[in-house]
């Protein structure tokens, strides 16, 4: 079986946002997010919740962490997202209460079927348990 990305199609993959919403998200979350100190966790709670994620109370957001979609984002409470972190979440991701996801790990909703000659996206969500 060979490989034919030119029939590749995202299937019925539903970003959640329309184009504007996710423009202004990229914009802002690479000012606030990236560069940001931790001191701003409350601004980054607030602007998470402004787009759409469930932000509990007493997070804490290091900087360069990435989020790719915050409309598909649940933090508990007390929830630690470490330096460099990526929720690359196609699909839900939800953190429950005191978890600490630890600098540069990468949580991952998506990926590819490589068995099918189409490289299919596969999305499945993702539940951190608390206290992990």
């Amino acid at each position: 079986m060979e490989v034919d990305l030119s029939r590749f199609t995202t299937g019925g993959f539903e970003r959640g946002a329309g184009p504007v919403k996710e423009a202004m998200w990229l914009v802002v979350s690479r000012v606030l997010f990236l560069w940001c100190p931790v001191c701003l966790s409350p601004l980054k709670r607030t602007v998470l919740r402004w787009f759409g994620a469930s932000v509990g109370r007493g997070v804490v957001i290091k900087p360069e962490v990435k989020i790719t979609f915050p409309w598909k984002l649940i933090l508990g409470d007390h929830v630690w997202l470490g330096e460099e972190c990526w929720l690359l979440n196609l699909a839900p991701i939800t953190v429950a209460n005191h978890v600490c996801i630890s600098q540069r790990a990468f949580l991952c909703t998506g990926n590819h079927d490589y068995k099918s000659p189409t490289f299919d996206l596969i999305t499945k969500p993702i539940r951190v348990e608390e206290g992990a």
